[in-house]
């Protein structure tokens, strides 16, 4: 992954989620997708993203490629249908949108709005 986002700039997210949702599986043709619309979608994903250490769009890369190892190299795939693969690929892209970087103690323990918002529950979540 840390490949990919030096070849791409730094559009790692966009560039991996091409590959697996436009060439690998087909799902634009398959789903009835819009190519721009698809690419305008991942570029936006990958722009809600923070620069922070971890839960960034390199992150977001990683979990994407190990879903995709996952379904292919794992087999998953022969169990679920297009739209199935679709919700785990965008599932992927887009499960740390928002993430400070800090965890659900932090949060709680220096009373942060986020902490407050969702009552210590989840706060990351």
């Amino acid at each position: 992954v840390f490949k990919l986002r030096e070849a791409s700039a730094r559009r790692e997210l966009q560039a991996l989620g091409w590959h697996l949702v436009v060439v690998r599986w087909g799902l634009d043709a398959k789903l009835g997708l819009e190519r721009r619309v698809v690419r305008r979608w991942l570029a936006f994903v990958e722009g809600l993203y923070r620069d922070c250490d971890y839960h960034n769009a390199t992150h977001a890369a990683d979990v994407l490629q190990t879903v995709h190892f996952m379904l292919e190299t794992g087999g998953a795939a022969a169990y679920l249908d297009d739209l199935q693969v679709f919700a785990l690929l965008v599932s992927a892209m887009i499960h740390d949108i928002g993430h400070d970087g800090f965890n659900n103690a932090f949060h709680k323990h220096c009373l942060t709005e986020r902490a407050l918002l969702y009552n210590d529950q989840s706060i990351q979540e």
